[in-house]
């Protein structure tokens, strides 16, 4: 039901970069989950929708009987709300889950264009070019003595990516396979993370093993790509502690996840007459609201989308069911309401309704409610508040936790 600031995390992170290597000078590793969107969202850069789109005022109105009955003409049939388990929370990582999460990074990373790399034998001899990746060996020394930690071998590198300290790629250009050679650069005195060794001059020793050639990412090649690791079951092993020490969700997003799947079980199950018009007029709004968003920040929607979604046809086609959603739950769990007797307190609409303001950054409630429509389109505030404490009670009512 919950459109929360229109998906309060869109964008909640860019594209992932890096490759998360183990001994790169130098570089700090980025997390090695992204966090996007396997709930898409997402999750960095946070670019909450603010929907201050031509704000007019409109008259309050209050959930009435009317509002019910369009609602019952609406929904033809309503599906089955008492029936519905979900598991107990916990932050035990099955095997299953570990190999799906996998396959999502696979597919994520594919979708943004990373590759793996292969040695490329039909570039034996050749002189590396700024766009080259190479394998290597490394090792750097100040002052004559091994930096502890900044060596390598057998590593795969893609010049330009920045994984090294700035002078090392332009060091490597022009040279080719088989050498074996010294690249000097400077750490910057503003350094602040190489301490005691800002300011002084690191010398690379660098062996360039062959030429490498990007490929397709598969299950067996991402191990080393994504995660550095020799064969997928290491990865799976590093993947089930990480994901193990640092869940993906709260409890209470947990719950919150399990009332939404519970909201869209029940709009499955249930008929509506055409909506078509209904649906079209939302999506359209949250098309237009993330549309601003982009132009406030100096970029287009296509490119925030691809950052987020991987293109803006599938970014889309999520907003385009978001909105069937938000339209369908609105209709089916005001009929439900009435069927249970259901009535919303004023205590409990207002604290609800001030949730709901600060999300939409707004001052007041009254402030909202006359701009409700500016936001979401035809209706009231407080019957979407009505609908969606509809869907909690209902939810702790029948939904049943099972082990």
């Amino acid at each position: 039901m919950s459109n929360k600031r229109v998906k309060e995390e869109f964008l909640a992170s860019s594209a992932p970069k890096g490759d998360f290597k183990d001994d790169a000078p130098e570089k700090k590793k980025p997390s090695p989950i992204p966090a996007i969107i396997f709930t898409a969202v997402v999750v960095g850069l946070i670019i909450a929708i603010v929907a201050v789109l031509g704000i007019k005022s409109h008259k309050k109105k209050n959930t009435t009987s009317e509002t019910q009955k369009t609602a019952e003409e609406k929904v033809l049939k309503v599906g089955d709300y008492k029936t519905f388990s979900y598991h107990k929370y916990t932050t035990e990582v099955t095997d299953e889950e570990v190999k799906d999460y996998y396959s999502k990074l696979i597919q994520l990373y594919t979708a943004y264009g990373m590759t793996a790399y292969e040695k490329d034998e039909t570039r034996s001899g050749d002189t590396i070019k700024s766009d080259d990746a190479v394998n290597i060996d490394y090792a750097c020394y100040v002052d004559g003595v091994a930096i502890d930690g900044v060596s390598g071998t057998g590593y795969d590198y893609e010049i330009g990516k920045g994984d090294f300290i700035e002078g090392f790629d332009e060091g490597l250009v022009g040279h080719t396979d088989g050498e074996k050679f010294d690249i000097s650069v400077d750490i910057p005195e503003s350094n602040t993370d190489a301490g005691a060794l800002a300011g002084k001059t690191a010398i690379f020793t660098v062996t360039v093993n062959y030429f490498l050639k990007g490929v397709a990412l598969t299950e067996e090649n991402a191990a080393k790509q994504l995660f550095g690791k020799d064969s997928v079951e290491e990865a799976y092993d590093y993947l089930k502690e990480y994901l193990t020490n640092n869940p993906s969700q709260t409890e209470e997003e947990y719950k919150l996840n399990q009332i939404n799947t519970y909201v869209r079980q029940v709009i499955d199950a249930s008929e509506f007459a055409d909506l078509t018009g209904e649906i079209q007029d939302h999506y359209e709004r949250l098309h237009k609201q993330y549309e601003d968003t982009a132009a406030k920040n100096d970029t287009t929607l296509e490119e925030l989308a691809t950052s987020a979604y991987g293109s803006l046809e599938m970014f889309e086609a999520d907003m385009k069911e978001e909105a069937g959603v938000y339209v369908k739950s609105g209709l089916v769990f005001t009929v439900i309401g009435k069927e249970e007797n259901i009535t919303l307190s004023d205590e409990t609409y207002t604290d609800m309704a001030r949730e709901y303001a600060a999300n939409y950054d707004f001052d007041t409630v009254d402030a909202f409610e006359e701009n409700y429509e500016s936001v979401f389109g035809k209706g009231t505030l407080r019957e979407y508040i009505y609908a969606v404490y509809v869907e909690k009670e209902m939810f702790a009512k029948y939904a049943e936790e099972v082990k």
